[in-house]
């Protein structure tokens, strides 16, 4: 049979959408929006003051102290940003993977891209002057213990895209303090990050022009460089699930303490022999809070600052308000949170997917108990916007580990926001804690109210590879407390014996006994107690099984 050119174009076509047609959607990714970027004082009107709590992002840079600084903080603290592994450092990032909707794993590479932003930090001198302290790279130095300071590479996903691409940033940074009459440095926090982000080299020049605010940031190694990178993150594709494995050497001592992520479904392993750590998990979706437009004259009666008048008048002239952008992974970030109230509006501002795990370095007299050093003692996940960003508290009274959270009520689309909780609590730890007869006790996982009132959620506790996974979901907010604690296991009742003779006795025979087991009663019913509480003129009683007075509020 003949075919014309023209019915062959045609079929030529048909071939090519039949082939489109059956790759699977897995391996063409998802195309996801740039990430939500929380307003600022730009998007405030004047004369009002907004507080923004937007979800926390550290910034991964390498830069060595500045010996020569006038600021005593800039003479000693350092970062060293990990690089992949090639042979010629003791730590750097071993494995990066990721796992398919059809359950495969696939390999990711770095790229060469080492560009990061110049400055690290700046200090305001006396003398009106900034004393900044620059990003620079460096080379690995064991006999310093200083680990080699790269940049935040993207890593090429070939199979995951997002809407920028396939390139994701994955940093992993070791941050600590150096000592100057040593030469020694001390590194004693650690952060691994992943990012969805697009990279496009603009001219410095143009820069405004071709990089859009506030979507994207341009950044640049030096000031002066006629190059640089146009950086726009984005969301995660849905249920991306990520491997990164670490190598980390002699550093793997200064990987200790509680953690915090935002990661959903964490797994970690820790091999001491080969000195590694591997996380797995998928990204959690972190809405950002904000508060209503509060007028300068209402700022004292909410316990707010004032804002000077000097301050006031630029802002006229800028014509923009003032606003009070939160760092949500400091204590004060959730009591200044609780502290606002009724002011916290009750729908979101928008929503970020973050996946990123750090050290808490906040460690009060309270939370000593069990924390050895050299040992990871657990880590708690959560989608809550704020939280205790310190160890889980420990209450002695019930032998409870408590952790508070807080979001607005609504997503952004108006939907009721369900809440996420996990903890997983290293099988030393958790024998510190509650004993060594964990494989018969049951757990329990409550999420209570201010009112001290239990609100919905699903609970699972699971045993596995000497972790303990603690898991709540499907609560709600403002501002719950979550007690995660241990129930010691019930002893059996032993039988009371009841001899009772028989009514019709051979003469030969003793008395048959019949045993019948008696128990008292046991009574399902909890009891609740009510409690009254003041707060000035205002009274509320609450009742529950363990109640509490809800904020601000005493018992009376």
């Amino acid at each position: 049979m003949r075919v014309s050119r023209k019915n062959l174009r045609k079929l030529s076509w048909l071939a090519i959408v039949a082939l489109l047609v059956q790759i699977p959607s897995s391996a063409r990714g998802e195309i996801t929006k740039p990430a939500f970027v929380s307003p600022d004082a730009r998007n405030v009107d004047i004369g009002y003051w907004r507080g923004f709590f937007y979800p926390y992002s550290f910034v991964p840079l390498s830069y060595l102290p500045n010996l020569r600084a006038t600021t005593d903080f800039h003479k000693r603290i350092f970062g060293a940003v990990l690089p992949p592994c090639d042979g010629n450092q003791t730590a750097c990032i071993s494995e990066v993977s990721y796992q398919l909707p059809d359950g495969s794993w696939k390999s990711a590479r770095p790229t060469s891209d080492i560009t990061q932003r110049d400055v690290y930090i700046g200090n305001l001198l006396p003398n009106g002057e900034w004393e900044k302290l620059y990003s620079s790279l460096f080379p690995e130095d064991v006999s310093k213990n200083r680990p080699q300071g790269d940049a935040a590479r993207l890593w090429i996903f070939n199979d995951a895209e997002h809407g920028g691409g396939n390139t994701y940033q994955i940093s992993v940074q070791l941050t600590g303090s150096y000592s100057e009459s040593s030469d020694l440095y001390l590194p004693n926090n650690f952060s691994l990050q992943v990012i969805p982000q697009k990279r496009v080299r603009v001219a410095s020049a143009t820069w405004m022009e071709s990089c859009p605010s506030p979507q994207s940031t341009f950044i640049v190694n030096k000031p002066t460089d006629a190059f640089g990178n146009c950086v726009t993150n984005y969301d995660f594709p849905k249920e991306l699930n990520v491997r990164i494995k670490v190598k980390l050497a002699s550093f793997l001592t200064s990987i200790n303490g509680w953690f915090d992520s935002r990661i959903k479904d964490l797994a970690i392993d820790i091999n001491e022999s080969d000195r590694t750590i591997t996380l797995e998990g998928k990204p959690l979706m972190v809405p950002t809070a904000a508060t209503r437009p509060i007028g300068y004259s209402e700022l004292e009666s909410q316990g707010l600052n004032p804002i000077p008048k000097e301050v006031q008048e630029r802002q006229t002239k800028d014509k923009t308000g003032t606003a009070g952008v939160y760092q949500l992974n400091l204590p004060q970030s959730l009591d200044d949170f609780l502290k606002l109230g009724t002011n916290i509006n009750s729908s979101a501002l928008g929503e970020n997917t973050i996946w990123q795990i750090s050290s808490l370095s906040g460690v009060t007299g309270e939370n000593t108990k069990c924390l050895n050093k050299g040992i990871v003692n657990g880590i708690v996940s959560t989608n809550a916007t704020v939280y205790d960003s310190t160890a889980p508290k420990w209450n002695e009274e019930d032998s409870s580990l408590n952790f508070r959270v807080g979001a607005a009520h609504q997503l952004s689309s108006g939907d009721v926001f369900q809440g996420y909780y996990s903890m997983i609590v290293n099988s030393v730890t958790a024998r510190c804690y509650w004993g060594n007869n964990l494989s018969h006790a049951s757990a329990s996982i409550s999420v209570l109210g201010e009112s001290g009132q239990q609100s919905v959620a699903t609970t699972s506790v699971v045993t596995r590879n000497n972790w303990v996974h603690f898991n709540a979901s499907g609560f709600t907010f403002s501002s719950p407390t979550i007690k995660v604690k241990y129930l010691a296991p019930t002893p059996t009742p032993t039988p009371t014996p009841v001899v009772t003779a028989s009514p019709n006795p051979t003469p030969s025979a003793s008395p048959t006994p019949s045993v019948t087991s008696t128990r008292a009663p046991v009574s399902n019913e909890i009891k609740k107690i009510t409690i009254t509480c003041i707060k000035g003129k205002l009274t509320k009683k609450v009742t529950a099984v363990k109640p509490v007075c809800p904020t601000g509020y005493k018992k009376k």
